[in-house]
């Protein structure tokens, strides 16, 4: 509900089996982002639309008949009607505090009389910076309390979340001005965790993650929170990976590893779901099931075993045991993935292929063994998965079985070089104004890429030149959603690049680069000024 409308960024209208089924997976409670300004006034007394209220409460109930814990929040209002960006001046602030006091005034009044189930958060992501307007948001939030309050009803004893400048948790720790002994209701801290920022957004060509420096950044984050506030609840409002251009190895090792630490520092995480990397055509598909199960079962205190995956930055390749990838042509052998057990023992292993859609028990000691960290496909069923001049893509699903924690479930694919409609194009302001779709056979995993380089003819990178000193998989890579995207038959450069390449005046050589990453399998489009 933070779009103008319920149904803007293609999600079909709430309703109850919406939430039904969010429970019925193991979550508790629901954070629920409603964008006001849409439906409000802008001058005095800035009335919130009934019909939209209504909606609103009608949502709320809705949750709360499942039996889950809600956090009504004023969402994008924090740019659209509260941005904190600019220069302060008394006459903004004013009509800032008015508003603003309005809004949870009538929201107050609304939902004064819904039981302890219903927090509040006051503001979510408020986006400026610095002192002045930190001492502005502690002031709007104090009035916000003042406001329900002023409301009536149980909202004296209501949960309010309170947080900092951009839901940082560094902002948060260093000028959150907590409530006085006057104040009845009872009080969490939120925080937003996005890190590191690079992997969870898919930037950079950062596809791996999981060495001791990665969890250690993770752990000292949570730690310095926890330790600035001992006596408060903390809430991690927000967390989550696109994962559509990240390997899943990385993926499950890093959510993995949050939810521990999260489950250790006793905070409590709600994830941010944007329908593109767990809810998939719906309210029940997930796109990613085995993440959503290691979220689910970390939460517990419950070990999961993990894929294994390369962790060093500075490879020249990476592996993964999220996959069982096999090369059109090469001999089959015996292949073995390694894993990281953590005290699981493997049951089973079942087998879904794509074509069919049959179901098989693999065979232990005939098709797979297991000795030590290292699950081995023998090379029998090596020859039957992926049978000789068999067309490169997608084969099975296969479910590894485990006595505790998140079945973990490997994707089977075979896979070629991929191939596009055409590898050169000469660049044109026309070319600046929207995106371009490139035909793609991707001849392995299909809507799936791990990144683009973007290298000019003097060997610089075209944009964010700091990454030649990164390692090879991230040298000269660019940002997912900015410079490049990729759906089921298309490679997309985005307009942005080729904004960037007339900028240098310099022909520029774009590789797409698909997984596995390794050598021969990326190509590359040529792009001349």
């Amino acid at each position: 509900m933070d779009a103008p409308h319920e149904t803007d960024w293609g999600n079909s209208p709430l309703v109850n089996s919406t939430f039904a089924n969010v429970k019925s997976k193991g979550f508790r409670g629901i954070r629920l982002p409603v964008s006001w300004s849409y439906h409000m006034s802008d001058t005095a007394p800035y009335t919130i639309d009934a019909a939209w209220l209504q909606r609103v409460e009608d949502v709320v109930d809705m949750i709360l008949s499942n039996d889950m814990y809600v956090i009504l929040n004023v969402h994008h209002d924090s740019w659209m009607s509260f941005d904190m960006s600019g220069t302060i001046n008394s006459n903004l602030m004013s009509h800032y505090n008015d508003k603003f006091y309005a809004l949870w005034y009538q929201i107050g009044q609304r939902f004064a009389c819904k039981s302890e189930m219903v927090g509040f958060e006051p503001l979510n992501e408020p986006n400026g910076n610095g002192e002045e307007w930190a001492i502005q948001l502690n002031n709007m939030q104090a009035l916000m309390l003042q406001a329900i309050n002023n409301a009536g009803g149980h909202n004296f004893k209501r949960v309010v979340v309170l947080g900092g400048l951009g839901d940082s948790w560094t902002s948060m720790v260093q000028y959150t001005k907590l409530p006085g002994a006057n104040v009845t209701n009872p009080i969490a801290l939120t925080f937003h965790y996005y890190g590191p920022w690079d992997l969870t957004a898919n930037a950079w060509g950062r596809t791996i993650w999981g060495s001791d420096s990665d969890k250690a950044a993770i752990e000292a984050d949570f730690a310095q929170v926890r330790g600035n506030y001992t006596k408060y609840p903390l809430i991690c409002g927000e967390y989550g990976i696109d994962s559509r251009g990240i390997e899943p190895g990385a993926v499950w090792k890093n959510l993995d590893w949050l939810i521990h630490t999260a489950y250790k520092y006793n905070v409590s995480m709600m994830l941010w779901d944007t329908s593109a990397s767990f809810v998939v055509d719906g309210p029940t598909q997930y796109g990613d099931p085995t993440a959503l199960n290691i979220i689910l079962s970390a939460a517990k205190g419950i070990s999961n075993a993990l894929a294994d995956s390369t962790t060093d930055n500075q490879a020249p390749t990476q592996f993964t045991s999220a996959y069982l990838f096999q090369r059109r042509g090469e001999s089959i052998k015996d292949t073995g993935l390694p894993f990281i057990w953590n005290g699981n023992k493997l049951l089973s292993i079942e087998e879904n292929l794509a074509s069919t859609e049959a179901k098989t028990k693999l065979q232990a000691n005939t098709d797979y063994n297991v000795d030590g960290n290292n699950l081995t496909f023998k090379a029998s069923y090596m020859a039957r998965l992926f049978p000789e001049n068999a067309s490169p893509k997608f084969k099975a699903n296969l479910t590894l079985h485990f006595d505790q924690g998140a079945d973990l479930v490997l994707r089977a694919v075979l896979w070629d070089t991929p191939s596009i409609s055409h590898t050169s194009i000469k660049a044109t302001t026309e070319l600046t104004q929207s995106d371009l779709n490139i035909p793609l056979q991707a001849n392995g995993l299909t809507g799936k890429a791990a990144t683009m380089k973007a290298q000019l003819a003097n060997d610089e990178c075209l944009s964010d030149t700091w990454t030649k000193w990164m390692g090879p998989l991230q040298k000269c890579r660019t940002v997912w959603g900015t410079s490049w995207a990729v759906d089921v038959s298309n490679f997309i450069v985005k307009a942005q690049t080729f904004k960037d390449i007339l900028a240098n005046n310099q022909t520029t050589t774009l590789t797409f680069e698909f997984f596995p990453r390794v050598p021969g399998n990326a190509v590359n489009f040529t792009v001349t000024v």
